[in-house]
């Protein structure tokens, strides 16, 4: 049967609101039904263009009756309240990341959405990349031998971020780690069960109130170790994002804020090199043959031997490939969601549990935090 018609209120419609909401729409049987927002010329032209009624006050997408989801795009302190509104007005909600600014709200909210049966996540749409799903390929099975360390490096870029933007602001936006860390922290929490951190920094813009960079490590099972740096200080065009998992056999790197390029470097058999081709059906092979001077290796005291050594090459970090990439995971992200409304029991690949775990890392980096001024 094919799912009744879901109506969605939004409240809030900034710079990735306006990127996210075509998805959302054309991910589903659904129609916009409302919207709160500030008075833009932006906004004046999509809603007419969708022939919807603006109303400014939230309040009134709440109670509205025609309204079953609501979409909350705002900054993060207003999460809790609006996302708590809803929920108790019986609508399902899909907040931006973060869930909110305390844990404990956090665990609220997800008991109150449980209690009620309604849909509340937050949205990672970085589980929905190809990227990641083959990468968790290679950890589950074992392609590159076990994890050892990995690095999350993003240099961000601040030309939209005037001084006075609500971003720089720890009361608004939580800081760095908690508005913006809570996507990688799910994504390795995804590939490796939530870590704990062992040490963490923030680091303040000399002669500056604005904390533009933080930096943590985070230990997963096994002793492995992930460095997370996160700094917001580049102009628009070196905007970057670099992602290293280095295993017992290799490594795999990743460029694009939505990986879009990856190179895996590594000693492996006949048959993991096909399973390799297999998840990433666009690569390349750069190097494929027996180490040199012998086929037998050692690696953290094992004996290796019968590998190959390969080097493969996959994606672009093209911004055409990197825009059709970040809208496709948009709209499975949407998609896997809302299908959950019509079955409820339906195995999401994000759930609130996610946003839960990972605003608990985010915290705990924030927290135990050196600062340097």
């Amino acid at each position: 049967m094919e799912q009744a018609q879901i109506g969605i209120g939004m409240i809030g419609y900034g710079h990735f609101a306006h990127y996210a909401l075509p998805e959302l729409l054309a991910a589903a049987n659904t129609k916009l039904i409302a919207v709160s927002a500030g008075k833009s010329a932006q906004t004046d032209e999509f809603l007419n263009q969708r022939g919807v009624k603006e109303f400014v006050d939230p309040k009134l997408i709440f109670g509205h009756p025609e309204v079953d989801l609501i979409y909350i795009a705002t900054p993060p302190f207003l999460h809790y309240p609006q996302a708590n509104q809803a929920l108790r007005n019986g609508k399902h909600v899909i907040v931006e990341k973060p869930i909110c600014l305390k844990y404990g709200q956090a665990k609220k909210l997800k008991k109150l959405a449980e209690r009620r049966n309604l849909l509340f996540v937050t949205n990672f749409l970085q589980r929905y990349t190809p990227t990641y799903r083959a990468l968790e390929n290679i950890f589950q099975e074992g392609l590159l031998g076990p994890f050892i360390h990995g690095y999350f490096e993003n240099y961000g870029s601040d030309g939209g971020l005037g001084p006075d933007h609500w971003f720089w602001d720890r009361r608004a936006s939580g800081g760095i780690f908690v508005e913006h860390g809570v996507h990688f922290f799910d994504m390795f929490n995804g590939w490796l069960g939530d870590g704990s951190v062992v040490a963490a920094e923030r680091l303040h813009r000399p002669k500056s109130n604005i904390e533009d960079q933080v930096a943590c490590a985070v230990k997963y099972s096994g002793n492995a170790i992930v460095n997370f740096y996160h700094g917001f200080h580049q102009a628009a065009l070196l905007d970057r994002q670099e992602l290293r998992l280095v295993f017992e056999r290799g490594d795999v790197r990743c460029g694009g804020w939505i990986p879009t390029e990856t190179t895996i470097e590594g000693l492996l058999s006949p048959s993991e090199i096909e399973r390799l081709k297999t998840l990433f059906p666009d690569s390349s092979i750069v190097k494929f043959q027996f180490p040199a001077g012998s086929s037998e290796v050692m690696a953290r005291g094992h004996h290796l031997k019968g590998l190959k050594h390969l080097i493969l090459k996959s994606g672009s970090l093209e911004a055409s490939i990197k825009d059709s990439t970040y809208r496709q995971a948009l709209r499975d992200f949407f998609t896997d969601q809302l299908k959950w409304i019509g079955d409820r029991k339906r195995q999401r690949q994000v759930s609130a549990a996610n946003a839960v775990a990972a605003l608990k890392t985010a915290l705990e980096a924030d927290s135990t935090a050196k600062i340097f001024r």
